[in-house]
């Protein structure tokens, strides 16, 4: 009651006043959008399993956002890991069934052999032909604009391959197990376009920000 008598008789001291407040609401600070939409994606990504808040924390390593995460990486894994024990058990195994089968008829040494060969060098090999196609993580850098994806070695070890966002691309056919490709390397890789915390890279690897190209769907016509 006091402050309103003296702002009626000094007009001067609401004024100032006011001019205080004025100050200090548009000192309040901005909250940041970026911060905001990554802690959102962090959060999402940490629903879907317990190990992707470790792979969270080595987004300072990969120097990336880490941005997609394969669903069947542990799978995969098993599948390695069968078929190189499959591998080195045959291999172990080799003398037994070769002093065993030294009596045997052809048909069953072919036979045998054959078998264990299989398990011994196509089982790993086709387990390597997944492996090297398959992306267990995928990291983006928006400044430099390049992804890291991590992919599995032939005994199940972690590497990395550096490719740009422009690299790229959804093929019109693609090759077996895969779904994207890269131009410099022609290499095929396998990505869950459609599990990617970003929908801006979707539509970028799809192509969708790009014209509509009616001259190359003609030609296919007209051949």
């Amino acid at each position: 009651m006091s402050l309103i008598l003296k702002c009626v008789v000094r007009p001067n001291l609401l004024l100032k006043n006011c001019c205080q407040v004025r100050t200090i609401s548009l000192k309040r600070p901005v909250q940041n959008t970026n911060d905001g939409e990554d802690e959102e994606r962090r959060m999402r990504m940490e629903m879907m399993s317990p190990k992707i808040k470790k792979y969270l924390e080595e987004e300072k390593k990969y120097n990336g956002k880490l941005v997609y995460v394969g669903q069947l990486t542990k799978q995969l894994k098993t599948a390695k890991f069968l078929s190189l024990s499959s591998s080195l058990l045959g291999i172990m195994l080799m003398p037994f069934l070769t002093d065993s089968l030294s009596t045997s008829s052809i048909f069953a040494q072919f036979f045998v052999f054959g078998t264990t060969g299989f398990f011994i060098f196509v089982t790993p090999m086709f387990s390597q032909f997944l492996g090297r196609r398959y992306v267990s993580r995928l990291y983006y850098n928006y400044e430099e604009k390049k992804f890291k994806a991590i992919l599995l070695s032939f005994l199940m070890n972690e590497y990395k391959l550096e490719f740009s966002l422009d690299d790229v691309f959804v093929p019109d056919i693609p090759g077996p197990f895969s779904t994207v490709k890269l131009r410099q390397s022609n290499r095929n890789l396998f990505i869950d376009v459609h599990q990617l915390q970003d929908d801006e890279l979707i539509q970028k690897i799809y192509g969708y920000d790009k014209p509509f190209d009616f001259k190359k769907y003609s030609e296919k016509q007209d051949d």
